[in-house]
């Protein structure tokens, strides 16, 4: 694993700033993102390798697929 910086689009408005911009421990091959958010998950899909941040950290893009609640 190592450290990138994975830029969220869409999804619902309400989703944080925070959220949508953040460091993670990624796998490279990592295509699928799964978002805790107000008793769901928010499912975001890979889209492109962005380059890098002014950091030296790898950017990658996910946009926004669907929401799932939570089982009880």
């Amino acid at each position: 694993m190592y450290l990138v910086r994975v830029l969220l689009e869409g999804g619902p408005s309400e989703l944080p700033g925070k959220t949508r911009q953040q460091l993670r421990d990624s796998h490279n091959s990592e295509e699928h993102l799964r978002v805790d958010f107000r008793g769901g998950y928010e499912h975001f899909f890979f889209v492109a390798e962005l380059g890098r941040d002014k950091d030296g950290i790898p950017l990658r893009r996910y946009d926004w697929s669907y929401r799932t609640e939570i089982a009880e």
